[in-house]
């Protein structure tokens, strides 16, 4: 075991605070597909978890877990958060758990509220981008189906502005004229109930970079196999999808996109461990399309392909994940 310190005293116990598919899901089934399983949650998390430190707990991220982690504080015990949590309700529903957590003096892994915001909400990250001259494509956000759309080129893309996961990208995302712009729009604004974005379709490659601890990790290609050519919620967690870490590409790609990476990461203060998406235009110019924080890292996810392909075991990545955020606090007290 570890002898993982924080604040000069050993850890009393390391928590994974995340939303369940049995628990969560069903009080938030429209976004259950961002909640891991139980089955998950032990095998990829406490299992390796139980190798790091002695005294390890889930914590299911709903209105119960402010008395589940008061009950502990108010106990005097030392403790660290692993927090993947996705929330349940409402447009900031990923700053609720950090929110809770700097209240009740905890400290955890990964971006605190602002970050949780910024990235959960697609449309205020770019504008971070734009401001910090990181790549991304020209957009618009549709609050109702009054929206100027006349400064954009299509082919068109529209997809949720504040879900993850892939929820809500299907054929209808991909628009080429105005009049199957009207008919996706209308669709989006009646069955997602938030703002859509709405932003120049890119035609080429899709590639992804993560960060681990402070170490911005191989670059990450996406192929879909001829069956489609954008990532739709139906085919994210099928066969048809590969991910091949490091990337085939030549280094002056690859140096471009860890080099963005690494300042969107920075612009929008991830911490920890993070996953950000690109995509190429026709001319093999890149940008960025979104940031994922806390992002999936399954062991069929993209993440994890690129945290094996830098050298890692799963242990062995949440003791990176622990020993980072251990370090910003312990440097910060």
């Amino acid at each position: 075991m570890k002898n993982l310190i924080l604040k000069n005293k050993p850890l009393d116990e390391i928590i994974f605070l995340s939303n369940t598919v049995e628990v969560s899901g069903v009080k938030s089934p429209l976004i259950a597909k961002e909640y891991g399983t139980k089955e998950y949650v032990l095998s990829s998390w406490l299992e390796p978890l139980s190798k790091i430190h002695n005294s390890v707990t889930h914590i299911e991220a709903d209105e119960t877990a402010y008395h589940e982690l008061k009950s502990r504080v108010d106990s005097r015990m030392n403790l660290f958060v692993i927090n993947f949590s996705e929330g349940l309700f409402g447009r900031d529903r990923e700053t609720q758990m950090p929110a809770i957590l700097e209240l009740l003096g905890i400290a955890y892994s990964g971006g605190g509220p602002l970050n949780k915001s910024l990235v959960l909400n697609k449309s205020r990250a770019k504008q971070i981008f734009q401001a910090n001259n990181v790549p991304t494509a020209p957009f618009v956000v549709a609050y109702d189906s009054e929206v100027d759309i006349s400064h954009l080129s299509f082919p068109l893309f529209l997809k949720p502005n504040c879900d993850g996961s892939s929820i809500g990208i299907s054929e209808l995302s991909k628009v080429d004229d105005l009049s199957s712009f009207k008919t996706s729009l209308d669709f989006y604004l009646n069955n997602f109930k938030q703002p859509i974005l709405i932003e120049e379709y890119l035609s080429g490659n899709e590639f992804s970079v993560g960060l681990l601890g402070n170490e911005i990790l191989p670059v990450i290609s996406k192929d879909y196999g001829g069956f489609a050519n954008f990532q739709s919620s139906d085919i994210k967690y099928s066969d048809k999808v590969h991910y091949s870490s490091p990337a085939n590409i030549d280094i002056s790609l690859k140096d471009k996109l860890q080099s963005i990476a690494k300042k969107a990461f920075m612009v929008t203060a991830c911490e920890d461990i993070s996953r950000l998406d690109f995509r190429l235009d026709s001319l093999g110019n890149s940008y960025v399309l979104e940031i994922n924080s806390p992002p999936g890292v399954g062991p069929e996810s993209s993440l994890w392909t690129s945290i094996s392909a830098a050298g890692y075991s799963r242990p062995q990545m949440i003791e990176r994940i622990i020993t980072n955020a251990l370090k910003r606090y312990n440097t910060n007290s």
